[in-house]
């Protein structure tokens, strides 16, 4: 028996809202009203603060990832200037013949031994020392470090901290993102619940697999157990998008077992508009100047299939 498989991340939750919207408004101007309007009004104006969420949760995770790829940069260098200037303090005692204990300024014990140093913040501190300690040296009437100097380590050393903090910055902004959209996810679902339910509700004249024909058709999915037939909808569509002055065609390949192709536009990444819909695998209009994002999916007797990818075009205005 196949069962309901629900969505289980939010860009899916989005993408069954979104086509549960894009068909109910069909079929409730074609007469066919499977689910109330005012279910689908109420989502269409909970989609648009859902969306931005999950694309907020999106951009800071991003941001997060840059943060603590630049985090990791800059404690290399800090690093690599402590590992220079031990270096350099130790060939310098050498040559000069300075005492053991010139060494404990710059973080090395009288032995000389690099020091084992496990975290970004202990590197960070050690820097921070090594600057401290070679402006001690100094004022003890020892030569101070020039490579690098210790005006050079204080800027790595700054740098370093600003990235300690852009990434603890980034944390909390993440966390908050997603504790945002955490507060939606529960609508959502709630939204995806109502709407089975109306849709199992107004077809219950139906046999079990007309019911989920029908499902299919507002983007719902189903389970199958091990060796049962699947009620197989369309492959996604290939989309393909060709402008040629004034006409635009938007085309897919033929999908085996369709018998309808479906494409939509958006120009805001939010709302879809229904272009053109019908046996025909390519639909060609002229289009307003802007920017639109196309997707097309196909359609058998036991509903529609996956979305294509996402193509987008931008019509540039004509010089005068």
């Amino acid at each position: 028996m196949p069962t309901l498989n629900k969505p289980t991340s939010d860009h899916d939750r989005i993408i069954l809202l979104d086509n549960i919207v894009l068909t109910g408004n069909q079929d409730n101007l074609a007469g066919d009203n499977l689910v109330d309007q005012a279910t689908l009004d109420a989502i269409t104006n909970f989609l648009p603060g859902f969306k931005t969420a999950e694309i907020n949760v999106k951009a800071k995770a991003e941001i997060k990832i840059t943060q603590v790829q630049e985090k990791g940069d800059s404690i290399r260098m800090v690093e690599i200037n402590c590992r220079d200037t031990w270096e350099g303090v130790k060939r310098r005692k050498v040559r000069l013949n300075l005492p053991d204990v010139y060494l404990t300024y710059y973080e090395l014990p009288l032995d000389g031994k690099v020091p084992k140093i496990d975290s970004d913040g202990d590197w960070l501190k050690t820097l921070r020392n090594i600057i401290e300690g070679d402006a001690r040296a100094v004022a003890a009437g020892y030569p101070a470090t020039s490579d690098p100097t210790a005006a050079e380590m204080q800027t790595v050393y700054d740098n370093g901290m600003d990235e300690f903090d852009d990434v603890a910055r980034a944390d909390r902004e993440h966390d908050q993102a997603q504790a945002a959209i955490a507060e939606l996810r529960p609508k959502a679902d709630e939204f995806i619940n109502e709407v089975y339910d109306q849709l199992m509700f107004n077809t219950r004249k139906m046999d079990k697999a007309s019911q989920r024909r029908v499902a299919r058709t507002y983007g719902y999915r189903y389970d199958y157990s091990p060796g049962e037939p699947p009620e197989e909808v369309p492959a996604a569509p290939d989309l393909a998008v060709e402008f040629v002055r004034p006409d635009m065609t938007v085309s897919c390949n033929e999908v085996e077992t369709a018998a309808a192709y479906q494409f939509v536009y958006s120009e805001d990444d939010i709302n879809w508009t229904e272009l053109y819909i019908g046996k025909n695998n390519s639909y060609t209009y002229q289009p307003p100047v802007g920017r639109r994002v196309y997707r097309v999916r196909a359609e058998n007797e036991y509903g529609y299939g996956d979305w294509s990818e996402e193509v987008e075009y931008t019509v540039e205005e004509v010089p005068e």
